[in-house]
């Protein structure tokens, strides 16, 4: 749901600056707190910081969900993209569980010095 406020905030924008739309100050700051993007770190900050347990599960669960769906549509025979872009999908996908493997003493402990 952030995700898709935060689009529409730059679509907002960008309709404004190709009309070359003087918007208020009021107008301004009421898109521009959305555009800046704080509403998505936050919601994503929530999670992270494990502040709601059963909904870091079902994050957590969804994402191995997806990790199943990403690898089957990637090793399908079927699969219309290069392998160079397949790679990269991949390697972006692999940045999803750093990010989420947040404990409970607020670090991440893959990036941790041993």
């Amino acid at each position: 749901m952030q995700w898709a406020t935060l689009c529409k905030a730059f679509l907002l924008e960008a309709r404004w600056f190709s009309c070359r739309h003087l918007q208020n100050s009021e107008e301004y700051l009421n898109n521009g707190f959305i555009s800046s993007g704080v509403p998505v770190v936050l919601t994503h900050a929530f999670f992270l910081l494990g502040q709601d347990e059963d909904a870091r599960a079902f994050v957590v669960h969804r994402i191995s969900e997806e990790w199943k769906f990403l690898n089957q549509e990637c090793l399908s025979a079927s699969n219309p993209f290069s392998a160079s872009f397949t790679k990269l999908a991949l390697n972006v996908a692999r940045m999803v569980p750093l990010m989420y493997d947040y404990n409970s003493q607020h670090s991440l402990p893959s990036l941790r010095r041993i």
